[in-house]
């Protein structure tokens, strides 16, 4: 007849053994972290890329004597020009990559990534068509035709260009938190949604706060706004990491 203790220790060992095969049968969303960390290092190179010519011209002009530490001279323009659309189609390679990857994970994990992907995919797309109609607004503003039509074309350029951390990675940053239930992420997600969302309303509503804070403010978020994707995949990679066997 067994005694109480006996049954007791014998529940346990079947918990533990029924926790182990869960462990191993359960998705995992550990995989995905590699894929994030690579995309995040390649992502901040380019945002130091682009700082380097776009962030210290801001520097320069909010701090005149700053200036020398401007770099390549008249070639900036170009540079910038090279430097982003250089960004873009690493976002299209990501694309591809990820979708490649998904083949190998499980539902779960090949859903978060999905959403990831989406994400991203609507960035490229937006960010695309903005390239474009800012190269439309300057050809209408080259044939001095410049009227209602144009200067909403200005203002959804604008719109779009500082709205676009909403698109990637605040969306999927949020969902992947809630999805982890992991807060760290989904605390970067909310100063990502308040920072363009302060900064949206500054702009949009002259006059809203007096002083010097608006310029000093939207300054700081020019400066950080193409280090926020980066950030957001380094994070989530090494929350990834973190996580148990099989969770």
């Amino acid at each position: 007849m067994n005694t109480p203790a006996t049954d007791l220790t014998a529940a346990r060992d079947d918990l533990r053994f029924i926790r182990e095969v869960l462990d191993r049968t359960a998705p995992s969303f550990r995989p995905l972290a590699p894929s994030f960390f690579r995309a995040g290092l390649v992502w901040l190179l380019f945002a130091l890329l682009s700082f380097s010519v776009s962030g210290l011209d801001l520097l320069a002009y909010l701090w005149p004597s700053l200036s020398a530490l401007q770099l390549f001279g008249a070639a900036r323009p170009i540079l910038g020009d090279l430097f982003q659309w250089g960004l873009l189609l690493f976002c299209l390679v990501l694309c591809l990559l990820w979708q490649r990857e998904k083949r190998a994970l499980a539902k779960l994990p090949r859903l978060l990534l999905s959403v990831w992907q989406v994400a991203l995919l609507l960035l490229l797309v937006f960010t695309v068509l903005t390239e474009l109609a800012l190269s439309m607004h300057s050809g209408i503003t080259t044939f001095g035709s410049e009227g209602s039509f144009s200067d909403f074309i200005r203002m959804a350029c604008w719109a779009f260009q500082w709205a676009a951390p909403l698109f990637f990675p605040m969306i999927p940053l949020l969902l992947t938190a809630v999805v982890l239930e992991d807060k760290p992420l989904g605390c970067l997600g909310l100063v990502i949604l308040v920072l363009c969302l302060a900064y949206l309303a500054l702009n949009l509503i002259p006059g809203a706060v007096a002083g010097p804070f608006p310029l000093i403010f939207s300054a700081l978020v020019a400066l950080v706004k193409d280090f926020l994707p980066p950030i957001a995949l380094l994070l989530t990679a090494r929350r990834l990491k973190k996580l148990p066997e099989g969770a």
